[in-house]
């Protein structure tokens, strides 16, 4: 009787496993395939970013086989397979999905730039870009088109980095203001910090 109960138990909790996630890089809207064992027990798939997909979204919800498109505030990170128990039962993928961002060619410098100029910068997987944020963390409105990101300079931007932020929440900086301090204005010595910034222009 006891190896009876025994295997009643252990068919109860099947070995739910993970062998392969891919591809990876992946990008959000893209097939993310999981590969593994009983992942039929599993309701739900939980990426970095907490971004949950849900057994109803399932492309495809097999014993071998879980496929689903990959949300697009999903950070990269480990994934994490779960069932609707009130105590849920988890599973870790301990490799990291690399998540792709938005990505610019080369970081613009609007040092010399002026309130009102349009500044077009290329890139690439720019339509994961939700916002794009000044150095004070004011929103600009933008434009994607042809592989480049667009904006007008507006009046009183500070130093620092433009950002672009992409749905997952991760920022990317795409162009630096280092705006010259008018001669007038100096009193005091040059500090190491300004005269780096002259000697790396």
């Amino acid at each position: 009787g006891i190896e009876l109960s025994t295997k009643s138990i252990l068919a109860y909790k099947e070995p739910v496993s993970i062998t392969r996630v891919a591809p990876s890089p992946v990008k959000a809207g893209q097939v993310v395939t999981i590969q593994g064992e009983y992942l039929n027990l599993m309701q739900r798939v939980i990426f970095s970013g907490d971004a949950e997909v849900k057994s109803k979204d399932f492309i495809t919800w097999e014993r071998a086989k879980i496929e689903l498109l990959l949300p697009r505030e999903a950070k990269s990170g480990t994934i994490t397979l779960a069932d609707t128990a009130t105590i849920p039962l988890e599973l870790v993928y301990e490799t990291e999905l690399q998540v792709v961002l938005p990505s610019v060619e080369t970081v613009a410098d609007l040092t010399d730039k002026k309130p009102g100029d349009l500044i077009t910068i290329s890139g690439a997987d720019l339509d994961l870009v939700e916002k794009v944020d000044l150095p004070d963390g004011t929103p600009v409105e933008f434009v994607v088109a042809d592989d480049a990101v667009s904006f007008t300079l507006p009046e009183g931007a500070t130093d620092g980095a433009v950002v672009m932020i992409a749905y997952s929440g991760i920022k990317v900086a795409i162009a630096n203001i280092g705006m010259a301090i008018p001669s007038s204005l100096v009193a005091t010595p040059a500090s190491r910090l300004s005269f780096l910034r002259a000697a790396g222009r």
